[in-house]
């Protein structure tokens, strides 16, 4: 997705938001869609699961910059915070402090901690 299309940030799904952002063909999700994290409480509670959790986290360039980036998916459980979600975010600022990229980049969509 570029600038110019028709979606707004809100429409738009966590990896178009990254791709709208960073440079174009930077982004390398650290845990894409062929290495499913789910939570494993959800199917216990007859709660729909996603292969992500809710959360996109990877590293890519903004303008030339090395950046990392986490973007929730506020349409899984309005963007609530979970065990596999938060273990993800969590890893994200751990390698940030130990590789100090140029920034840490939060798209932010989520109605709180389940």
């Amino acid at each position: 997705m570029n600038r110019t299309q028709r979606y707004s940030y809100y429409e738009a799904d966590a990896r178009e938001r990254i791709a709208s952002l960073v440079d174009a063909g930077s982004f390398r999700e650290f845990l894409g869609p062929a290495r499913r994290m789910m939570s494993p409480h959800l199917a216990q509670l007859d709660q729909p699961a996603a292969f992500d959790d809710g959360i996109v986290v990877g590293e890519a360039t903004l303008r030339g910059r090395r950046v990392l980036l986490a973007a929730q998916q506020g349409e899984f459980m309005g963007g609530g915070v979970g065990e596999v979600h938060g273990a993800k975010l969590t890893g994200l600022l751990r390698r940030a402090a130990e590789t100090h990229p140029e920034g840490v980049l939060l798209l932010l969509d989520t109605g709180g901690v389940r």
